[in-house]
């Protein structure tokens, strides 16, 4: 959809040997933002996430993605218990009811 001419971005005509002006997109701003400094291999590997947030200020996303996972892994797990919780309940309530009832004596 583009010819093989260098074009400008302002509205001027396109000319040869024009090199392509293009201002530094929100996207690309963005990502600079999110990641931070660029740290070298040590630092990469012997701090842990809090140094890392503090030194370069990369937010530890994988720590955050993990802390997420095993909140809603807990809300999922207490869901699915509670019913059977009730249900245990009121099977033992009936059995004792049946079994043992209000007048009998031991």
């Amino acid at each position: 959809w583009m010819s093989r001419k260098s074009f400008s971005i302002q509205n001027e005509k396109p000319t040869e040997g024009t090199p392509l002006i293009r201002k530094e997109g929100s996207w690309k701003q963005f990502g600079k933002v999110i990641r931070g400094k660029r740290m070298n291999v040590e630092d990469r590997l012997s701090l842990n996430w809090l140094q890392k947030w503090r030194k370069y200020g990369r937010i530890p996303w994988k720590f955050i993605l993990h802390v997420i996972i095993t909140i809603l892994a807990s809300v999922s797990a207490i869901w699915q218990t509670d019913d059977e919780v009730r249900y245990t309940i009121a099977n033992l309530a009936t059995f004792y009811r049946v079994f043992y009832p209000q007048g009998a004596t031991q």
